[in-house]
């Protein structure tokens, strides 16, 4: 058993440092080249000293470094290395770089202060070598379209959260959402899509304009789990083109089962999306349903994303389980200490983190210092069953044999790219002697695909089963079938 760990370790960790480069420059610059390491501060020093006989030996070895730097401040770029005299073409990458108040340049710079403009964006390299992205302030004429797109732009961030306000016509909400998952807010050169393409605001309104309003109250359907208190340990101040608005607080979306004396528990559902977004079209909204149909309240977490960090994820996800406890009576659900999640992706990740970073009984003010507990952070915040599809990452639950483990239930296909099948496996061999706990590992799938079926992808006719084998797990959990029954 140790050997087989061992081996699966080691590959898991030459993927996470594949994911790691991916996610970086997904973030910056989309790039094919070997990318440097960053020094730390210690290697710096003397780094400094030695760096023009560096720079000789680079040279002398046929390798010389391009440095894209974002031109703002806070942000770092990416640093690329070539050979010397290499044809180097930056007309077709792809900048993730926003700036409120201005458009990125199509052109790139020599220069800081854009004044030596790079032709085409095409150069020879045959030094070590930075180039800059240059910004354009918006113009008075572009202002009117840009505010009116922004505005749309927030609007929807209320809108996609509460489907069931919504609902008057299904067909027209889901390609409202879909419209607006599909449509890059930046397009391909970093600018709003707005800039280059006025019409797209014709096209949001199209699909606004179609949709049913079924309460004049929006929030009537959400359940806000913080009270006038909220642990904010981020502060951020920049909410420019992110997921949510400013003032977004974690809510949970109900779908309660008519009769509750057929329930058999409450299942939290987490969408994932890298912990910048929420995919709750895909994952979350479709989760809910199913385990509605299937004898459970289901609540979809509508958790903070970026710019937060993701122990404010982690406290929200606390907080919901321990609402729902405390609330729960009140609220007429039944069984309301019985309560697993469900977490794709980043909310697979997110249940994990939970365990192993807030205690079930720890308070948010162990973590957040400008937080000031309530009654309902009393309540323990123990999960029956965790549900991870998609989301297992090696060591996110460190020293399991020392937390409290609720039976855990992982789903994850061959196939993924995005998140490597060796981490689910390794995260099953820490937990399976430790809770009761069931691997599905599937041929055919891919990241992102829910229950095993999109609108955009398809169905995987085997991996779309794991729905009906997590209900089978949760019976047994809760003790409405046997694990095993005698001849």
């Amino acid at each position: 058993m140790k050997v087989v760990k061992k081996i699966i370790t080691h590959v898991l960790l030459g993927s996470l440092f594949v994911l790691v480069l991916t996610g970086c420059t997904n973030n910056n610059i989309q790039d094919t080249p070997t990318i440097l390491a960053e020094t730390n501060d210690a290697e710096q020093e003397s780094s400094d000293v030695d760096s023009s006989q560096e720079e000789a030996k680079s040279e002398e070895n046929g390798m010389v470094t391009l440095t894209i730097d974002p031109n703002l401040e806070g942000r770092t770029g990416t640093t690329i290395s070539y050979s010397v005299g290499s044809e180097i073409d930056l007309s077709s990458r792809r900048y993730f770089f926003t700036r409120e108040g201005y458009n990125r340049d199509l052109t790139l710079y020599f220069d800081a202060d854009g004044q030596e403009m790079i032709p085409d964006n095409k150069f020879v390299i045959e030094e070590d070598t930075t180039v800059y992205l240059g910004w354009t302030k918006w113009s008075d004429d572009e202002l009117p379209r840009i505010n009116e797109y922004l505005t749309l732009l927030d609007e929807s961030k209320k809108i996609l959260t509460r489907p069931k306000a919504w609902n008057g016509d299904v067909d027209a909400f889901n390609a409202y959402a879909e419209f607006m998952d599909s449509t890059n807010i930046i397009n391909a050169q970093g600018r709003l899509q707005v800039i280059d393409n006025p019409g797209i605001i014709d096209e949001m309104n199209e699909y606004r304009n179609k949709l049913v309003q079924t309460t004049s109250d929006v929030d009537e359907d959400v359940w806000y789990i913080w009270g006038d208190d909220m642990p904010d340990g981020t502060n951020p101040e920049n909410f420019y083109l992110t997921h949510d608005s400013e003032d977004f607080t974690p809510f949970l979306v109900p779908y309660l089962a008519e009769d509750q004396s057929e329930v058999k528990g409450n299942m939290i559902v987490i969408a994932g999306g890298a912990f910048h977004r929420r995919a709750n079209l895909h994952e979350s909204y479709p989760a809910a349903e199913f385990y509605q149909n299937n004898g459970y309240n289901a609540f979809v977490l509508q958790y903070r994303v970026e710019p937060y960090s993701q122990l404010e994820s982690f406290a929200d996800l606390q907080r919901a389980i321990r609402y729902i406890k405390y609330n729960g009576e009140n609220l007429g659900l039944a069984f309301p200490e019985r309560v697993s999640a469900v977490g794709f992706s980043a909310g697979g990740m997110t249940i994990s983190g939970m365990i192993d970073k807030l205690e079930s009984d720890s308070l948010p003010s162990d973590y957040f210092n400008n937080y000031t507990p309530d009654e309902i952070d009393q309540v323990n915040s123990s999960l029956d069953a965790a549900l991870n599809i998609y989301g297992a990452m090696e060591d996110d639950i460190k020293d399991p044999e020392t937390k409290e483990l609720p039976e855990m239930f992982f789903v994850v296909s061959e196939k993924d790219t995005t998140i490597p099948v060796e981490s689910s496996i390794s995260m099953y061999m820490d937990v399976f002697r430790l809770t009761r706990s069931e691997l599905h590992l599937f041929a055919d799938g891919i990241h992102g695909i829910g229950l095993g079926s999109t609108w955009n992808h398809g169905t995987y006719t085997a991996y779309s089963q794991w729905g009906d084998l997590s209900l089978t797990f949760l019976d047994i959990t809760y003790g409405y079938q046997e694990k095993h029954i005698e001849n």
